[in-house]
């Protein structure tokens, strides 16, 4: 069992960290948080996503992966991971784009039981993101 916490973490390492997570089959749990990732490093941790059957748990709060890095990682649950089953994207200046995103992922991953999108910029699309969830019981 292998959980990383990581810091001042770039783009450029951020690559290796990616190319670590292929090879570690016993990470169980990434911490990113306060490492401005943005929304390339989502896209990265995205592929990642597609390939690693062991991470349980991914921490991005305070990233800035925005609406289309939080797109990209929606797409990777949505179609290709089944192990992950907490992700927290906290303040990481997503709007409504990304809440649609989420909630269509909702609908087909059957394995995330947490996840944790406060102090996001959500407007009226919260609220039908709110009733997915408890549709999901989530």
């Amino acid at each position: 069992m292998l959980c990383v916490k990581l810091r001042y973490v770039n783009s450029f390492s951020l690559d290796c960290v990616v190319g670590v997570c292929d090879c570690m089959v016993k990470l169980l749990q990434l911490d990113l948080t306060y490492n401005n990732i943005g929304p390339d490093g989502a896209l990265s941790l995205a592929f990642c996503l597609t390939r690693n059957r062991t991470l349980r748990r991914l921490i991005l709060r305070h990233n800035l992966i925005r609406d289309a890095g939080c797109e990209a990682l929606s797409h990777a649950l949505a179609s290709s991971n089944s192990s992950l089953k907490e992700l927290s994207l906290a303040a990481n200046g997503m709007t409504d784009l990304a809440a649609r995103a989420l909630g269509q992922m909702l609908t087909s991953n059957r394995t995330l039981c947490r996840l944790d999108v406060s102090a996001n910029v959500f407007g009226e699309v919260l609220l039908f993101f709110c009733f997915i969830l408890s549709c999901l019981q989530l």
